[in-house]
């Protein structure tokens, strides 16, 4: 093969300057920004602030260190101990919460 036959088919450079902006583009809109991380921040287990999560990813919650929690997927073996303080979520395969409750 002769070397124009590569030089020909290169990406040209308006092109080349699409692309870039194109892979730019994504991996900004692909960044969690802090707007969307929603804060744990109560000291005990509170149902109806637990009803807000349902839906969410686990991967934008930041937790408070004060409350025990125990995440767990769904069909994973859980023990049956009670701890009214403790908080419990339950994730699927993608990490959206399925399921959140005091227990």
């Amino acid at each position: 093969m002769d070397i124009s036959y590569f030089s020909n088919n290169l990406i040209t450079l308006p092109h080349y300057k699409f692309f870039l902006l194109l892979t730019l583009f994504f991996f900004i809109s692909c960044k969690v920004t802090e707007e969307n991380k929603y804060p744990i921040a109560y000291d005990n287990c509170n149902e109806n602030e637990l009803e807000k999560l349902v839906g969410r990813n686990l991967g934008n919650l930041e937790f408070n260190n004060k409350v025990k929690t125990r995440i767990f997927k769904t069909g994973d073996n859980v023990t049956l101990d009670y701890l009214p303080n403790r908080i419990n979520i339950e994730i699927d395969n993608s990490n959206i919460i399925k399921r959140a409750y005091c227990g």
